[in-house]
This record gives structure tokens, C-alpha cells and sequence, in this order.
């Protein structure tokens, strides 16, 4: 009788442990997925504004270049 006892609230804490256990990695795992969204929002800013940065030479050229064909 005692030794039953002892059994089921060994299983209940098992239970409890297990659940618990499942809803830390489930908040582990969507704050990873928080975290990887916000990383790759500011790659993708970054890289963006690199890439305007490396045309807009290359865009004033061919203005210029245009400015001298029109006043030629």
C-alpha cells in the first residue's frame, strides 16, 4: 500500500517533470526563432544598404556619362 503510494507520486512528478521539460524547450525553440528572424532583418538591412552604397558610383557614372552625351 505504501510502496503504490510512493509509485504514483513518484509517476506524477515524472508527469510534471516531462511536461515542464516540453514547454521549456518549446519557449527555448520560439525564442531561437525570434532571435534568427531579428538576425536575419538586420542582415538583410545591411546588406541592402552595401549594396546601394557599391551602385551609387557606378549609378553617378552613368549620369555623368549622360550629362556629357546631352551637352555634347
Amino acid at each position: 500500500m505504501n510502496e503504490e503510494r510512493h509509485e504514483r507520486a513518484l509517476a506524477k512528478l515524472k508527469d510534471g517533470w516531462a511536461a515542464e521539460l516540453r514547454r521549456q524547450k518549446e519557449a527555448w525553440a520560439a525564442a531561437e526563432r525570434a532571435r534568427r528572424e531579428a538576425w536575419m532583418e538586420a542582415k538583410t538591412g545591411e546588406v541592402k544598404e552595401l549594396t546601394i552604397k557599391g551602385l551609387e558610383v557606378e549609378v553617378r557614372a552613368c549620369w555623368g556619362g549622360a550629362a556629357e552625351a546631352a551637352g555634347d
